[in-house]
């Protein structure tokens, strides 16, 4: 019985990825989080109360787990600063500098548009001369730190932004950027020493909970889709090279489609899984969660320089409601579920 710690425990993110791992069998799940009321919600075998970086290293002294991981951003960063106390169990994280950049999508942008790497055009808005300059139409106001769609809006009046930027007491830590089309999708990737190992593009149909979102962009995937565009394939892996040549552990690119229909990248989260991903995966087949754990823990049976690309057939959706269970079923049937099936190419 594998032993992993789960960082973040609880939270529908981690909660996905111990599902996957569930299917995968042969683990015992033992999940930790600063916050006590998240624990009664962890779909764990047994749940601790963190409460600082001494807390979470002194438990991961203690338990000896086979492996460690961390879902949210905050617990990849947090682990990433104790990987030396870490450093006897497992862990399968990019490297410190690699998880700092990807978390700063100013610094990254700087990065990807250096490389060449399509982006939409972004600005770093310091003061109110910074945001006059940068509205030339309707902008995409974003923080420059955090998940779900954190302090995002869409104007092109520039009273109003001031007034948003104000709110979030954001100067100097908000862009601007050119508003793309609605289309987005996303690159989960599994990276071992400047390799891909593997692979699964999905689009999002809608977004959760978009009603109560100011941008229309809650950061939570309402239905997400299996798909597989060259394009998208060749700017994510590109995205990723820019800021690390030798990219190790888990890297999730996050496009939007321009109005000529290519790609463009807007972020990258590393060291963790997009919240759909692991369940949704393991679900349809391919159990991505169990691979990056065999990987991390150095008991992959195949060969790194074999490639799992899209593995999944195209057109799986994996439909998210608030307080009930996701469904997977296929788009051109979605009266009945979608029926598990193996894919012995993750063993």
């Amino acid at each position: 019985m594998t032993c992993v710690l789960v960082l973040g425990a609880g939270g529908a993110a981690a909660n996905g990825f111990c599902r996957a791992l569930r299917l995968a069998g042969g683990y015992h799940l033992t999940g930790a989080n600063i916050n006590p009321t998240d624990l009664l919600l962890a779909e764990c075998d047994d749940t601790h109360h963190v409460t600082d970086d001494d807390s979470l290293a002194d438990l991961i002294s203690r338990l000896k787990p086979d492996f460690v991981h961390a879902q949210p951003d905050e617990e990849v960063e947090r682990l990433s600063r104790l990987r030396h106390i870490a450093g006897r169990y497992r862990t399968f994280l990019p490297y410190h500098q690699t998880i700092l950049t990807c978390q700063d999508k100013w610094q990254s942008y700087l990065r990807w548009e250096a490389a060449g790497v399509p982006v939409p055009k972004t600005w770093l808005i310091r003061n109110s001369q910074d945001l006059a300059y940068a509205l030339g139409g309707e902008r995409w106001l974003r923080k420059i730190r955090g998940a779900g769609g954190a302090g995002s809006v869409a104007t092109d009046d520039y009273g109003f932004a001031c007034k948003w930027i104000d709110r979030h007491d954001g100067w100097g830590s908000f862009t601007a950027a050119e508003v793309l089309t609605a289309n987005t999708v996303t690159w989960q990737s599994v990276w071992h020493k400047g390799r891909v190992i593997a692979s699964q593009q999905r689009k999002r149909v809608t977004w959760a909970n978009a009603r109560n979102a100011p941008s229309g962009v809650s950061g939570s995937t309402g239905i997400g889709e299996t798909c597989s565009d060259p394009d998208v394939e060749t700017v994510a892996e590109a995205a990723v090279r820019a800021i690390d040549p030798n990219a190790h552990g888990l890297f999730g690119v996050d496009m939007a489609y321009d109005h000529e229909g290519n790609p463009r990248v807007t972020e990258i989260n590393p060291g963790r899984f997009f919240t759909t991903a692991p369940e949704f995966y393991a679900r349809a087949g391919f159990n991505m969660a169990d691979l990056y754990v065999r990987i991390g823990r150095n008991v992959f049976t195949r060969r790194t320089t074999d490639r799992l690309r899209n593995p999944l057939p195209d057109g799986l959706q994996w439909l998210r409601g608030m307080d009930t269970r996701p469904v997977l079923v296929h788009k051109d049937d979605p009266a009945s579920m979608y029926g598990r099936r193996e894919l012995a190419a993750t063993r």
